[in-house]
């Protein structure tokens, strides 16, 4: 068959072949018997389970209005940033120059230059080839201190040096969103494939335990 050729294919020679069949204790007629009843098992539940399954409107509806925290999106910041890199193994002469640097920045932005310019020369980060700009992000997405830093700031802002595991950085929000929550039709074809996954998964395991109580069948992974 095959499932068997498959199964068969996947081993190095013939003899590797042999030898895993002997682990296993089968003998290739007892194989050819144990796949097809696997077979059968999986075409039993796809007839007998997930074809059944049917989520509705008004389920997919209902959980929508039901769970509104999984689908709120937190408030977000736009911002730009420049870093100067600190090694987590610098000495304590390479951090004072990174300090000196940034702060050096600090004082040019403060009276006047650029942040964009600025970060274009002389951040450490990708995000320099687009003016140090890192888009909309949570509160979650960015390290603590960096998050903490950006969400206390108002659009044209920008933060004291902050430091944190990658080094120093200045931070300057251009925008901010407050939290929203999306229109249903955004997201009710994520639900119903979420409400139906979950379906399955009750059914088929409603189904195996159902065969188990009437014969001594050997499961198989489907």
């Amino acid at each position: 068959t095959k499932a068997k050729a498959e199964f068969e294919a996947g081993f190095e020679n013939e003899q590797a072949y042999r030898d895993a069949l002997s682990e296993m204790g089968f003998t290739e007629e007892q194989l050819t018997t144990q796949i097809k009843d696997g077979v059968t098992i999986k075409t039993l539940v796809d007839k007998a389970v997930i074809q059944q399954v049917n989520v509705t409107d008004q389920q997919v509806r209902a959980y929508y209005e039901d769970n509104p925290d999984k689908f709120r999106r937190p408030e977000q910041v736009k911002a730009s940033h420049i870093l100067i890199q600190v090694p987590e193994d610098a000495g304590e002469d390479k951090k004072a120059e990174a300090l000196t640097t940034i702060q050096s920045l600090a004082s040019r932005i403060a009276e006047g230059e650029n942040f964009a310019t600025l970060a274009q020369e002389y951040s450490d980060c990708p995000s320099k080839e687009k003016g140090g700009d890192l888009g909309f992000f949570g509160p979650e997405q960015m390290v603590p201190p960096f998050s903490q830093a950006a969400f206390a700031l108002q659009p044209g802002q920008v933060s004291d040096v902050v430091e944190t595991r990658f080094g120093y950085h200045l931070i300057r929000v251009t925008e901010r969103q407050a939290p929203e929550t999306p229109a249903f039709n955004d997201v009710k074809d994520d639900i119903a494939t979420h409400l139906r996954q979950e379906q399955e998964r009750q059914k088929i395991d409603d189904y195996l335990e159902a065969l188990a109580e009437q014969a001594d069948i050997q499961r198989f992974p489907l």
